[in-house]
């Protein structure tokens, strides 16, 4: 999965670098892994750009793996409100 212009972002805020942007969280998977230029993350937010219709919990480990990190639903719960809003903050 390549950097996907125009809808992730990085700006450099007080030291830090700030990622964002909103992905397609695909309804056959349980979690999709976010390329990122960071090398660590300190901080991160994830929520869906609507408000879900199911019991859901989203997470992100911040763990960097091959230059993407994963994010998905603990509850393993496949919502209609796929589109996850995603914000990073890391060097």
């Amino acid at each position: 999965m390549g950097w996907a212009h125009g809808t992730q972002f990085e700006a450099a805020v007080a030291g830090a670098k700030i990622e964002h942007g909103c992905i397609d969280l695909p309804t056959t998977l349980e979690t999709i892994e976010v390329p990122t230029r960071l090398k660590v993350i300190e901080s991160a937010i994830v929520t869906y750009k609507e408000v879900p219709d199911a019991a859901t919990r989203l997470v992100c480990d911040c763990a960097i793996t091959n230059g993407a990190v994963t994010i998905g639903d603990v509850e393993g719960v496949q919502s209609t409100s796929r589109f996850v809003n995603y914000l990073f903050v890391g060097h």
